[in-house]
């Protein structure tokens, strides 16, 4: 019974959204953080490409510590709506990406200073979405939760090695190429938070029309019983 529900836990559609999210944010910001400092120093001079390895060292983890409070307020005030937290989490990501993909200096800076806060934002709503129990039933979480992580880690962790692999056996292929491609599919990944969106409006429709319906209702109920001896 148990595998059942886990099954059709793992299969539906909000489910999939964000395995494919995760996924795909995960193995973005894995070949950044693998391929940083070289592309650096193939944008730009070495004491520029220097300077950002150690804003890079120092910002990620620092960002990361600094902007916890910040995503734990953002969790406590909309935990009921994962469409508002999905999407700040995956905007922040996209935004990250796509100043990645600049050639000049400052927007560089900008991403590696952002990168931390957001990459600790993206896991946190994570996490947080997987432990509501109005979506995924108690009895499975602790498995949904080992089986997403090891999708995720499959799907985002391996692929870095065979980019790696293309970049050196093609001549065409460059690492800019690459993170275009890869932001183009983490853009792909909005649908996750647009389809929460819709979902939330469905749920407030229905419950207004089944508010309406109930209040048509009971106006009859209170004819009826004057009309009984």
């Amino acid at each position: 019974m148990h595998r059942r529900l886990l099954r059709s836990q793992m299969l539906r559609t909000d489910t999939l959204l964000l395995m494919m999210t995760m996924a795909f944010a995960n193995l973005k910001a894995t070949y950044y953080i693998v391929s940083f400092s070289e592309d650096a120093r193939v944008l730009f001079p070495p004491e520029v490409a220097e300077r950002l390895d150690v804003i890079f060292n120092v910002g990620f983890p620092m960002g990361s510590l600094i902007s916890s409070p910040l995503t734990s307020l953002l969790l406590r005030r909309f935990r009921k709506r994962p469409d508002v937290y999905m999407m700040v989490a995956v905007v922040g990501v996209n935004v990250v990406g796509l100043l990645t993909l600049s050639s000049y200096p400052l927007p560089q800076t900008v991403a590696v200073m952002l990168f931390g806060p957001s990459r600790t934002l993206l896991w946190s709503c994570y996490f947080h979405f997987l432990a509501q129990p109005n979506r995924f039933a108690r009895a499975t979480k602790g498995r949904m939760l080992g089986y997403s992580n090891l999708i995720i880690a499959v799907m985002s962790d391996l692929p870095p090695y065979l980019l790696n692999w293309c970049v050196t056996r093609f001549n065409g292929l460059t690492l800019a190429t690459v993170h275009l491609l890869l932001q183009v599919a983490l853009l792909g990944c909005l649908a996750f938070p647009v389809y929460l969106h819709a979902c939330h409006h469905e749920e407030v429709a229905a419950k207004a029309s089944s508010t309406a319906t109930s209040s048509r209702r009971e106006p009859v109920r209170q004819s009826s019983s004057f009309v009984r001896p």
